[in-house]
């Protein structure tokens, strides 16, 4: 089962890409799609350097039976990045069915919560607007820099947590896509 997971954050060396290190050690076939590497225009305004990277990212969409968004929270609420990459997406709902999407939200402090919501939200929407046949996990980790080790893995006490978070992920993503 393919998976893909899009690291939703414009920063250098950012704390998203760790977070979705480890969260890519639980997954089947991960692959880590960094936005910061994309440089997407705001939505509305693509060039076409914006739709050949759309392009892209597209492919690897299609492909894909599992879609991970790892968010880190700005200023209470969900990455820009995130939001204008789904906008861009959003637009061709044939790319939208038989997914299993999974939602995280990371920050270096406390929060995380938020992007997590507003993810579930939109995606929700999304697959119920373009008719397609998908769910959304119901399964999270806020994860926050006191969970990851300096190697981008969980830490031994959070890890039993996680991979119970992934295995029940599992099972939702194994009945679904059968």
């Amino acid at each position: 089962m393919q998976t893909l997971i899009f690291a939703c954050s414009e920063r250098e060396n950012n704390f998203t890409r760790r977070a979705s290190e480890a969260v890519s050690r639980f997954l089947p076939e991960p692959e880590i799609i960094e936005l910061k590497d994309f440089h997407l225009n705001i939505f509305g305004t693509a060039d076409e350097d914006t739709r050949q990277k759309l392009q892209v990212i597209k492919e690897k969409f299609m492909q894909a039976q599992q879609i991970i968004f790892v968010s880190p929270e700005y200023n209470w609420g969900l990455s820009p990045n995130a939001k204008n990459l789904i906008d861009y997406l959003s637009g061709d709902s044939g790319i939208w069915s038989d997914k299993v999407f999974m939602a995280f939200g990371c920050s270096i402090g406390r929060g995380g919560r938020l992007p997590i919501i507003e993810l579930w939200k939109t995606l929700n929407k999304i697959i119920a607007l373009s008719n397609s046949i998908s769910i959304v996990s119901p399964f999270h980790i806020e994860i926050t820099s006191n969970l990851l080790t300096s190697e981008n893995d969980f830490t031994d006490e959070f890890k039993p947590i996680a991979k119970a978070v992934f295995e029940n992920h599992s099972k939702v993503a194994e009945r679904f896509l059968a």
